[in-house]
């Protein structure tokens, strides 16, 4: 039974570039329902040579410049890692030959790739939360370091030594886009944290980085709808923050999360016609359109902003939201 099984293990691990190695990896979950490897060893161990030569997969440099090449360069690498962390879990050199991926390949997604893995299989290893943590601190790619913060997060919710960690790369690490990672776990994970809400009200307001000030507004929007202080934040940024993408960020929110609230369609109102920035008077115009369609003030003010407002731009998108939601209007098309 095993020979042929060994067999079929040794045809599907022929060539199967031109089906993207499916071949190998389907051989792979095949090996993996075999307690008993031991008659069919060499096979194995060719096929386990062939997945760790996929980690290192590329194409030539034509394809490579396609950006379906490159998906599908790093679609194969990170299939080879899980595949082997999965079938080879039980063998001791897999999660020395995991660390080194993690720490050392040459590709960001393979690097990630490992660093799942490795967090997910061998989550009760006493070094794994260890190696997690340095990974998350001191990794020299901020993909990896990110990854690494999402599984601490997720993986070792219940350790106590996580949730500082987490505030401490929020509100100092020194890349914005960990930062930005660790704020999303810390706003999801520990929501009833005394001290989250007040880290996410001090980085909206004041942080240096407006791509974390962006995610900790709408942690902070959907997290904590029915704080007093969370609507007026929301109204200031909206209204005035220096950063147009930070006040394009408020309106949706207040859009998403206030439009029952009285004084939101006043201030759409207000954005759509007198914000200094096009894109954020555009944002104005197409959520009064979607949120406020059965107002009737909605209607004559779309109309308004589409004949005499003094930006191109903005009048073309007040006329694509009277195009779509009152096509039956007369006038409309006139």
């Amino acid at each position: 039974m095993l020979e042929s099984f060994g067999k079929l293990i040794e045809f599907l691990i022929q060539d199967g570039e031109a089906q993207k190695f499916r071949n190998l990896f389907l051989a792979a979950k095949c090996l993996n329902e075999v307690r008993e490897r031991k008659e069919i060893a060499a096979v194995e161990s060719q096929l386990l040579e062939r997945l760790k030569e996929l980690t290192k997969y590329d194409l030539n440099d034509y394809y490579k410049r396609d950006g379906e090449g490159a998906r599908l360069v790093m679609e194969i690498r990170t299939q080879a890692v899980s595949a082997i962390a999965f079938t080879w879990k039980d063998d001791p050199e897999t999660l020395p030959w995991l660390k080194q991926m993690a720490q050392s390949d040459d590709n960001s997604a393979v690097r990630q790739a490992a660093v799942q893995e490795l967090a997910r299989g061998w989550k009760d290893d006493p070094k794994t939360l260890l190696f997690l943590k340095q990974m998350a601190q001191s990794n020299d790619n901020s993909y990896v370091r990110k990854v690494a913060v999402q599984e601490l997060a997720r993986g070792w919710k219940d350790d106590p030594k996580i949730l500082p960690i987490l505030k401490q790369m929020a509100q100092s690490n020194d890349n914005s886009y960990v930062r930005q990672v660790a704020v999303q776990e810390l706003a999801r994970g520990w929501k009833d944290d005394p001290e989250t809400l007040p880290i996410l009200k001090q980085l909206v307001q004041s942080d240096d980085s407006y791509a974390l000030r962006q995610g900790a507004v709408q942690e902070l929007a959907r997290g904590w709808k029915d704080d007093p202080e969370t609507l007026p934040i929301l109204k200031q940024l909206a209204q005035s923050d220096d950063s147009y993408a930070l006040r394009r960020a408020a309106v949706e929110e207040l859009a998403r999360g206030w439009k029952d609230d009285p004084g939101t369609l006043l201030i759409f109102k207000q954005i759509a016609q007198f914000n200094d920035n096009l894109y954020v008077r555009r944002a104005a115009v197409q959520k009064l359109a979607w949120g406020w369609k059965d107002d009737p003030e909605t209607l004559p003010f779309l109309k308004q902003i589409a004949q005499f407002d003094d930006n191109l731009n903005v009048r073309r998108v007040a006329l694509q939201e009277l195009a779509r939601g009152w096509k039956d209007e007369p006038g409309i098309f006139e």
